[in-house]
Formats: structure tokens, sequence, C-alpha cells
């Protein structure tokens, strides 16, 4: 717990000058009207009905390019010795792995047309759909804020998914923001308020559906077929050092294996 910055200090001398941010209630509320800004994408109104119209075109063809081979296709010309998915990388390209996101969705395909495109990913993964291309060929897979994006109704289908893409003997790692990274500091009430704020960006901003605690994650890990489930701290683990060091302070991190012997996953769903 930090010291109270307007807090006099034990020999009777004032305290050094507070950080704005701890002491004025217009900082608080601006950063409430930020998130505010950030909530309910998907909401009434014409804001809400091109988010969705935009997600809508980037699903449908991301899953278009699966059914058609484009993966499959793509994994040929890369052809790896060691295969490691990086799932719903966004801008994370990870020179270490094979990486994974969703086809642009219209705002971003505007950027790209003003801006120019940057580095891409290799594949195109739509986690609700099922990539026959992809069983079975991945030696590991990473799957970093990603599943907090999802219905809550899909995301057994999707860790399904991601284990029928696993070999046998192969590692999942989760990496999910958890409000319980942050805890409250009654020191200030400014600080306090802060951190309800940052607890509630992980809850409703960045186009997030749903939270989860490590506990809810190796539950659904195992309920999917993978052993060995334990949770683990940044870094550590297989596939650790992959772990992105901004990401470090919000987040949780899982990790399952799929077993030798191999038996299928009861929530993938094939088609």
């Amino acid at each position: 717990m930090g010291e109270q910055a307007d807090s006099p200090s034990g020999d009777g001398s004032a305290a050094g000058p507070a950080d704005p941010a701890d002491t004025d209630p217009r900082a608080i509320t601006a950063e409430l009207a930020d998130i505010a800004r950030g909530v309910d994408t998907f909401g009434p109104g014409v804001r809400g009905a091109r988010s969705a119209f935009s997600q809508w075109v980037s699903l449908g063809i991301t899953s278009l390019l699966q059914r058609t081979g484009h993966n499959a296709r793509a994994l040929q010309r890369l052809d790896p010795s060691t295969t490691i998915l990086n799932v719903g990388c966004a801008g994370d390209i990870n020179a270490q792995c094979v990486n994974a996101d969703l086809f642009p969705n219209v705002g971003e395909l505007a950027r790209i047309a003003r801006r120019g495109r940057g580095p891409s990913p290799d594949l195109y993964v739509n986690l609700e759909s099922f990539d026959r291309h992809l069983v079975g060929v991945a030696d590991g897979i990473v799957c970093s804020h990603v599943l907090e994006h999802l219905s809550p109704g899909v995301v057994s289908q999707a860790v399904g998914n991601l284990y029928a893409y696993l070999k046998p003997g192969g590692h999942l790692r989760v990496c999910v923001p958890c409000i319980d990274t942050i805890s409250g500091d009654s020191s200030s009430t400014y600080r306090d308020a802060t951190s309800m704020l940052e607890r509630t960006r992980i809850l409703y901003c960045h186009g997030h559906r749903f939270t989860y605690n490590a506990a809810l994650l190796i539950v659904i890990l195992e309920a999917a077929g993978f052993v060995d489930v334990s949770e683990v701290q940044f870094g550590e683990g297989p596939l650790g050092d992959i772990d992105l060091p901004e990401r470090k302070d919000e987040s949780i991190y899982v990790i399952g294996t799929k077993p030798s012997a191999i038996r299928p996953a009861a929530s993938t769903r094939r088609g």
C-alpha cells in the first residue's frame, strides 16, 4: 500500500507535493469519461450498429478463408520446423511463432488504406469456427488476451478447437486480464477510485465480453480434455518466453497439456 500523498511526515514536516491524479477529482472524472467511451461498443445507435457490422464482416471473411484452405496453404509456404501458434496476435507479431488473427474489420481496412499495412498475421483464425486444416499442426499455442473478447457461450467451443489444433503432448498457454490483479488502495480516496476504474476497464472496455479468474480457466481447460492444468506466473512454464511484459501486471496465466494418448474434445464442433 502506498503512502498517503497528502499526509504529514512523521517528524511533523509537510509531505512532498502530491500527484494531481491522487488529489484532483477532475482527473478521476476525466478517466471515467474515457472509460465511458469504450463501454458498450455494440450498444444501440449508429455507433453500435457500425461496430457490430464491422465485426460481422471480419468474422465472416475469416471463417470463409478457413473453410477454403487459406491456412493450409500458408502453413505449406512457411513450413516451420516447430509450430507455435500465436492466436489473436493483433499487432504483437512474434518472430518465434506462426501468428494468427482475425481478418481486419472495416475500420482496420480503412486505416490500412490510409496509412499502409504493417506486419500481417500468417494465418486467419476465428476461434468460433473450426478449421479442419489446422488439426494437429501445433506443437504449442499461445492465446493471449483473446478469450475475454468472446461470448461466454462459445468459449468452451473455442478452447476445444485449440485442443484439436495441438499435437499430442502440446501445450496451451492462456493469458487473460483479471480484476484480481488490481487491488484497492485505501491510503487515498482518489487512488482507490482509480483502482476501481482500472477494474472497470478490464470488465467493460476494449470489446471485453467476459472476465475470468485462474480457477474458472482451469475448469474450462480441463473440460476440453487438457491435463496438468495449472496457474503459472509471468514467464514461467511452457511458452513463458512469449509473455508480453506490458501485460504482466494485469494478467493471469494458465497452462494445460494435450495428453499423448489422444481423446477427442467433447466441446469441439466439426464442420
